[in-house]
């Protein structure tokens, strides 16, 4: 039995030197309740230390480890600030990476105490530091009441990056393009202001219903099966006899319920009278879903798998076939290329003017060559930010774009002001 008299629990301050100074707290004899070997990084308590001396200790301890970043932050930021390059001495290039200490600094220099929330964990904090303070104090709010977890608020932060993007570009000025064979115009894809049977392919990724950002807001995951019934007979109107359509979706989604979104999409495409033909898996190794596995960890109990593709459904209206007598321009390579699947590259990471659910202009330049001519009328009724303009201007075809979205149109007009090869027929 334990002679020693159990001393007072001591209740932890918030104050960083208060927790520094807990943990050598000395038993009455004169011995610490435990040891700390730094070599091995190894913390051993005495066997006769009470319960009670062990929970302050231990609650003690994990406040540090909570802050302990943002206390090494703090004085690596207070080391840069006053000795410059002299005071990366103080760690070791082999243990720590220059990437892992220059982001704790600039976290601490970023986000100054008073404006550190103890409830958010570090790691949220690193994620907001490239916004503007308005934005940081925005996100850090949210966190703080939603709990937010580290992957919701990097997609907040990515939504709030690409909007205050697009903010500042709207209020660019709009270049007046003189393109005969661009037409850009606001329109809604279920009423196209376009006569019958003129258009040889439709490039298009339409809203999936996965409450993204757009202006005029997204398509309700409930009515996106029906959204999907309303333009694609319209797009069939417009489309020749034996024009072709390259429609991109995800394979599946999740918001709104477990949704078969591509499965849904070809049952949409195939009741508006669409020939199906086959299907392009583009394999884009990019998740929304943290790039791992996700449901029961090691177990068969409810696991969920998670495909990191998207696909490109191909269809014609009736048989597949030329639209046109124009000459084809894919080279043996292309050819190759496009044939085969799985197409892997990666997704769009810089989109353009911060639009949102923006894919890399390879996907239609492959698209243009495989599925088109030289000359041929092009057609993408979700025009967003203008990809399937620039590879179709660029690949010497005929571009006809809508969007809702008034703003949609002028980024474009800036997009293509800016290419400097365009091949226009």
């Amino acid at each position: 039995m334990n002679d020693n008299p159990t001393p007072p629990v001591r209740h932890t301050l918030p104050a960083a030197e208060e927790q520094v100074r807990a943990i050598v707290t000395q038993s009455p004899n004169g011995a610490a309740w435990y040891t700390v070997d730094s070599t091995h990084l190894a913390l051993k308590f005495r066997e006769d230390t009470p319960f009670e001396v062990w929970q302050a200790e231990t609650r003690t301890l994990l406040e540090v480890a909570r802050g302990i970043q943002w206390l090494v932050g703090d004085a690596l930021a207070f080391g840069e600030d006053h000795w410059g390059e002299d005071a990366a001495q103080v760690f070791n290039l082999e243990e720590y990476t220059f990437d892992a200490v220059e982001k704790m600094i600039r976290t601490s220099k970023a986000i100054p105490p008073h404006r550190r929330r103890p409830a958010v964990g570090y790691s949220v904090h690193q994620e907001v530091v490239g916004l503007p303070v308005a934005q940081q104090e925005e996100i850090l709010a949210h966190a703080a009441v939603s709990q937010s977890t580290k992957d919701e608020v990097r997609s907040l932060v990515r939504t709030t990056r690409r909007r205050l993007i697009r903010e500042s570009a709207a209020r660019q000025p709009v270049p007046d393009l003189a393109l005969p064979a661009c037409t850009l115009q606001v329109a809604d894809a279920r009423n196209l202001p376009l006569e019958s049977n003129t258009v040889d392919l439709i490039i298009t990724s339409p809203p999936y219903g996965l409450d993204v950002a757009y202006t005029h807001g997204d398509i309700t995951a409930i009515d996106w099966v029906l959204f999907m019934l309303a333009w694609l007979p319209e797009a069939l109107r417009v489309t020749k006899p034996h024009g072709r359509l390259a429609l991109n979706t995800p394979l599946d989604t999740t918001k709104g319920g477990l949704r078969p979104t591509y499965a849904d999409a070809v049952y949409a495409a195939t009741e508006a009278g669409w020939t199906y033909q086959s299907t392009i898996v583009w394999h884009d190794n990019s998740t929304t879903k943290g790039n791992r596995a996700l449901g029961s960890v090691d177990s068969a109990s409810r696991p969920f798998h998670v495909s990191q593709v998207e696909m490109i459904a191909l269809f014609s209206k009736g048989e597949w076939g030329p639209s046109s007598s124009n000459p084809d321009d894919i080279s043996p390579a292309d050819w190759q290329l496009a044939g085969r699947g799985p197409w892997t590259l990666p997704g769009e990471t810089h989109a353009w003017e911060g639009f949102p659910a923006a894919f890399p202009v390879e996907i239609p330049r492959r698209l243009l060559h495989y599925l088109s001519r030289v000359g041929d009328h092009v057609l993408d009724p979700f025009s967003g930010s203008g990809t399937t303009a620039v590879a179709a201007l660029k690949t010497g075809r005929r571009f006809t774009g809508f969007d809702l979205d008034p703003e949609a149109i002028n980024s474009t007009q800036r997009r293509l002001a800016t290419v400097s090869i365009l091949k226009v027929p």
